[in-house]
């Protein structure tokens, strides 16, 4: 099975749940708890690998620049399915209250 087809099906499966759940909240909230998790995944992976004070010593180097633009083009992608899911639960909202 090819990776796209299952990235499809994942996609089509939880994408609208996730982009409705998110689309609740505003954009530059999901934003910067999107990356907040992140670096939280990060050092908890850190902990769990190598123990916390080596995770203390070697945290510095996810916040070069390289490694913020990484985490941040991650957060924005969340962020645009938070849009896309407000823009969708919106537009349903609008046509259930047309129907009158």
């Amino acid at each position: 099975m090819s990776v796209e087809i299952v990235s499809g099906l994942v996609g089509g499966v939880f994408g609208q749940a996730v982009g409705e759940f998110l689309g609740k909240f505003r954009l530059w909230q999901v934003l910067i708890l999107t990356l907040m998790a992140e670096y939280a995944a990060v050092f908890v992976a850190g902990i769990a690998l190598v123990g916390f004070n080596v995770t203390v010593l070697r945290f510095h180097q996810f916040v070069t620049p390289y490694a913020v633009l990484i985490f941040l083009g991650l957060a924005v992608m969340v962020t645009f399915v938070a849009f896309m899911g407000g823009v969708a639960r919106n537009g349903a909202n609008k046509s259930n209250g047309d129907k009158r």
